[in-house]
Formats: structure tokens, C-alpha cells, sequence
């Protein structure tokens, strides 16, 4: 399901709190910067993703292929980090991750199961879904309004 990537960007508050309590992980992609066989690498948005280091859950070297894209570059490196409060609120704190900029990472991709389900290619201004639910349908025709209660991930705490 393709979605209107100017409405997505210009909605990206309402899109990361609807993805961070419905995904479980998500990724961006960075490129390395020599030397570049050193590990962990160095990348050109280590100090953007520095704040992300404590929830990271993996990295592929000289990815040449991630969801949306297929590249030619030797040196690209994605990133996948454990989706949770903290992770929502950094993410918020950042900006526009969908909006395109050499200053950050891009190609924010999040995921259930292992799975891609809400894939970006920023600087083709591309959005998808794979395999939406109800509730991601709804989320989408109602103007990245939330009206879904069915998957609760962070429950309002009772007082």
C-alpha cells in the first residue's frame, strides 16, 4: 500500500507515535567513513545516532540492499535498534526523520516480526506498507489520525 510520502512527512509526529507502539524494531542506514574495516565502524551520523547506541539490536556491514532500495555503494551500514519509549521519544527529539538531508541518517524502515511493515526511501520521497492491518489502513484514511486500540505495545498506566 504506497502512501502520499508530502503528507507523511508533514504528519511524522502522529506516524512515529502510531509506529512506535505497533513495530518492534526499525533501522536507518548510514555510510561508513574510512578507516573502513575498523569495528565498530565509523559512520558520517555517529553523533546523530549516539543517543541510539544502548538500544541497538544489530548492523549490516555493506548492506547493498534494504527495504525500498538497492545500491551500488560498498559502504552503506544499516542500522536496527529496539523500538520502546525511550526509542520514541529520541526519535521525536530528532526531527523529521522522513524529510531528506545529508546531516542525517535516512531511509527509516520500521518493523514487526522480523519483517518490514512501514518502509521510507527519503530521498526519492517513496512510503509504503507491507502487509497493513486494519488499524494501519485506518490510520492512513483517517489523515495519520490513530483510532486503533486493538495493539496496544505501551498501555496507558492506570492512576
Amino acid at each position: 500500500m504506497y502512501i502520499d510520502y508530502d503528507s507523511l512527512a508533514l504528519n511524522y509526529i502522529s506516524v512515529i507515535k502510531y509506529a512506535s507502539r505497533t513495530s518492534d524494531t526499525f533501522s536507518f542506514i548510514t555510510k561508513q567513513k574510512k578507516p573502513f574495516l575498523k569495528r565498530p565502524p565509523i559512520c558520517i551520523h555517529d553523533e546523530y545516532l549516539a543517543r541510539l547506541i544502548p538500544f541497538l539490536v544489530s548492523q549490516e556491514f555493506g548492506i547493498k540492499q534494504w527495504p525500498g532500495t538497492i545500491t551500488r555503494d560498498n559502504y552503506k551500514l544499516m542500522n536496527t535498534y529496539r523500538m520502546c519509549r525511550e526509542t520514541e521519544q529520541i526519535l521525536l527529539s530528532f526531527g523529521n526523520p522522513f524529510i531528506f538531508s545529508p546531516d542525517m541518517p535516512e531511509d527509516i524502515c520500521f518493523w514487526r516480526k522480523g519483517c518490514p511493515w512501514l518502509v521510507t526511501t527519503s530521498h526519492e520521497k517513496i512510503a509504503y506498507m507491507e502487509k497493513p492491518s486494519p488499524d494501519d489502513i485506518a490510520f492512513i484514511e483517517n489523515g495519520f489520525v490513530d483510532t486503533g486500540k486493538d495493539n496496544l505495545k505501551f498501555p496507558k498506566k492506570k492512576r
